[in-house]
């Protein structure tokens, strides 16, 4: 079962789905991206593994197609069998990249047991909605 969380910014996605993550037995692979500091730049970094920057800050956030491009090599060569899939967030910026969206949705469509953190206005919620292989939770702001 793939578990996708939505959500607004500041919702709790991401701590729900580290709890998740936490909870689990068996290896586990994908990747996490992130601000830095300033939020000027947003990193992806593997687990276990390298980090990359995907996107900066040039009044709004813009992708950097070279690096997702070689980033969707790797994702083509993720072995799932019998691993927990992870992937904290998707949002917009990679949509820059056709190649790094073609190998995340195969990599999903390739996996069993996973969880997803997608930011609700993703450009990519409705092509994951589109695969149909997921459990949701529509996550709302805590009080």
């Amino acid at each position: 079962m793939i578990l996708k969380i939505t959500g607004k910014i500041g919702s709790g996605k991401s701590t729900l789905a580290n709890y998740v993550i936490n909870l689990s037995q068996r290896e586990i692979i994908g990747f996490r991206s992130y601000f830095d500091d300033s939020k000027n730049s947003l990193y992806l970094e593997f687990v276990n593994g390298p980090r990359y920057k995907i996107a900066f800050r040039d009044g709004k956030m813009v992708g950097i197609k070279e690096t997702l491009d070689d980033l969707a090599m790797r994702l083509n060569t993720v072995d799932t069998t019998g691993k927990v899939l992870f992937i904290d967030e998707i949002g917009y910026v990679e949509i820059v990249s056709q190649k790094f969206v073609d190998a995340l949705l195969n990599l999903i469509k390739r996996t069993q047991d996973g969880v997803i953190v997608i930011r609700e206005n993703s450009p990519l919620r409705g092509e994951l909605d589109g695969i149909g292989i997921f459990f949701e939770i529509h996550k709302v702001d805590a009080t």
